[in-house]
């Protein structure tokens, strides 16, 4: 499930499941592993200014200090996926 929620504060979550575990996130600094056999893992991570970020790798990249942490074929993979996102629920109409 892919959703927003605008009305409210800031919110977001992301959830993973694997075959071993499940890894939850919850807003920009909490993360709970979920391992097969073990109890929760709940873990506080340090903020991060994720856009500031962006940015500086992208600038990285430019200037040849660094190569871009994304691959231009993951770039084209996940535009891929939306795509057929998209198509797939205008083919339910």
């Amino acid at each position: 499930m892919l959703a927003t929620v605008r009305a409210t504060p800031f919110y977001w979550r992301v959830y993973v499941f694997g075959t071993e575990g499940s890894a939850e996130v919850l807003g920009e600094t909490a993360l709970v592993l979920r391992m097969t056999g073990k109890p929760p893992q709940r873990m506080t991570l340090e903020p991060v200014d994720s856009v500031r970020a962006e940015l500086e790798a992208f600038a990285d990249a430019v200037e040849g200090r660094a190569p871009y942490p994304v691959a231009p074929q993951e770039m084209l993979a996940t535009v891929s996926a939306f795509e057929e996102t998209i198509r797939a629920l205008e083919q339910k109409e």
